[in-house]
């Protein structure tokens, strides 16, 4: 009864339960904290009571004092002390990639040259290596769901996007689609000389790429949301 008592327990911990729990661990107070991340006083207590989530340098910075890995940290997934290179301080945050909305997507092109981290209130860690405009972004609707595709897109997916990445036939990407704010995820059909935005529900329409449809960059991973 211990033993299945203590796995729904670490089952059901969030990133502050982890936090305080590494803490214990290595006998580490938030002054610690505090003086090893740069972080003030009052992120600090934010991240151990469950109020924010440490992201950007800052997780990077928190996961190594903690001598764990971000993905550990936030998610729970994988070993807590399996480090490598992930938590290594890289130019452009290596292994994270910032969760934006499908408006700030859709205005991507435009603003990625212009990108400030610090208004970024969520990051994800990758396994891949991507350009530094890559993002992440949370799957909407049930366009992209069909049981009958491999990479069929459920509502609640968090798929990683690298502008930098060509887009092929058959490939899946990020659009805005004309006159729209907003992006959408569909597969690139190229047929000759005309190009289609094609979505693995058969109970949507194929969309027709004419002037004013921007693809904004090629999904390369997808993975459950850990929100």
């Amino acid at each position: 009864m211990t033993l299945n008592n203590n796995l729904f327990s670490m089952l059901n911990m969030n990133t502050s339960d982890r936090i305080n729990q590494r803490m214990k661990q290595l006998n580490l107070v938030p002054a610690d904290l505090i003086q090893k991340t740069g972080a003030s006083r009052g992120a600090v207590s934010q991240w151990r009571n469950d109020i924010a989530k440490p992201s950007g340098e800052k997780l990077l910075s928190l996961a190594r004092v903690l001598q764990c890995t971000p993905d550990w940290l936030l998610t729970g997934k994988g070993e807590v002390d399996d480090i490598h290179n992930n938590v290594e301080a890289a130019p452009r945050l290596k292994g994270l990639v910032p969760v934006i909305n499908e408006v700030q997507a859709g205005a991507w092109t435009d603003i990625k040259t212009g990108f400030d981290e610090s208004e970024i209130h969520d990051w994800i860690p990758t396994l891949q290596t991507n350009s530094r405009y890559a993002f992440a972004l949370r799957v909407v609707g049930d366009s992209m769901v069909n049981s009958s595709e491999k990479r069929s897109l459920s509502e609640g997916m968090v798929v990683v996007v690298d502008p930098e990445k060509q887009a092929r036939h058959r490939s899946v990407v990020v659009a805005r689609l004309a006159d729209s704010e907003r992006a959408t995820v569909k597969e690139l059909v190229v047929d000759g000389d005309k190009s289609y935005l094609r979505p693995f529900n058969p109970q949507y329409p194929i969309i027709p790429i004419t002037e004013g449809v921007v693809i904004i960059g090629t999904v390369v991973s997808a993975s459950i949301d850990f929100t």
